[in-house]
């Protein structure tokens, strides 16, 4: 095994290591131990067990960064066997990449920096919930018009999000743990979910804000879309959609769960809530 020193995309940061399957983390230039600094695109890829997940042994890898790996190089990726540091300081080839490969961008006054994709075309920045940046994706930088509506109590938002998504889907979550529970091997008979158990295991990635859609899924410039309010009465879509993703831990076997919906000037309201991954 060799060890590497990787240039980490800018937008790396939505790399998660945290799942049951094999996880990958893009990349811009590396070097091996004492060598020189090629700019290349690459992905540092990680094998994931589901038992690496159940014990939360995960590492996050920061965009826009240095990290030292150790592994092997395969043509465009490096297959890592350990995470050596995830925040060495930079030498100076390594630092003016860095600067090179730093996006455009534009303030929100209360959630910050939004940073330019030049690759998916959108807006990325972190709103800060709880004790984690929540990953924010706008799909222009017009979206962010929609940020304003969030300003004053995003905890409550979130919230009633994950009590929407409980809602909808405590019933499946409660088949799926139950699905070949084994009560002689376990010990004990199968003790159902309750509400709020299905809530607090909610933990959420990213939070996406685009157009509505048409009925064929396309982006519908003119505003109108196929969205129905909570209330199911058939109402179209106004203003611009959401879209949030949470891991769910265990409930659904390491799926994550996404909650949907749009906001107008009338508020926002969830439209579905479904299983993902």
């Amino acid at each position: 095994m060799k060890e590497y020193r990787v240039v980490t995309d800018f937008f790396a940061r939505e790399a998660f290591w945290h799942a049951p399957q094999k996880s990958f983390t893009p990349a811009n230039a590396y070097r091996e131990d004492g060598g020189e600094l090629v700019a290349k695109r690459i992905r540092l890829a990680r094998p994931g067990t589901l038992e690496q997940f159940q014990a939360d042994e995960y590492v996050r890898i920061p965009g826009n960064h240095v990290v030292a790996v150790r592994g092997e190089l395969n043509d465009d990726e490096i297959l890592v066997s350990e995470v050596v540091d995830v925040d060495p300081a930079p030498t100076a080839a390594e630092a003016a990449f860095l600067e090179e490969q730093f996006p455009d961008s534009f303030d929100d006054p209360e959630f910050g920096t939004f940073y330019h994709n030049k690759d998916q075309g959108n807006f990325h920045g972190e709103i800060p919930y709880k004790d984690i940046g929540l990953i924010a994706i706008l799909e222009s930088e017009a979206s962010a018009a929609a940020l304003a509506w969030m300003h004053e109590d995003f905890d409550k938002f979130m919230q009633e999000a994950k009590e929407y998504a409980a809602r909808e889907l405590l019933d499946l979550a409660n088949d799926w743990g139950s699905d070949g529970w084994d009560e002689e091997e376990e010990g004990k008979p199968f003790a159902p979910l309750a509400e709020d158990d299905f809530v607090n295991g909610l933990s959420p990635i990213s939070f996406y804000i685009h157009a509505p859609e048409d009925d064929d899924g396309d982006e519908d410039d003119d505003g109108e879309g196929g969205y129905d309010d909570e209330g199911g009465d058939g109402e179209e879509a106004e203003g611009v959609c959401f879209s949030i993703d949470f891991m769910a831990g265990d409930m659904f076997w390491g799926h994550n769960v996404n909650v949907e919906g749009y906001v107008s000037e009338r508020g926002y309201s969830f439209a579905d809530a479904e299983i993902w991954g």
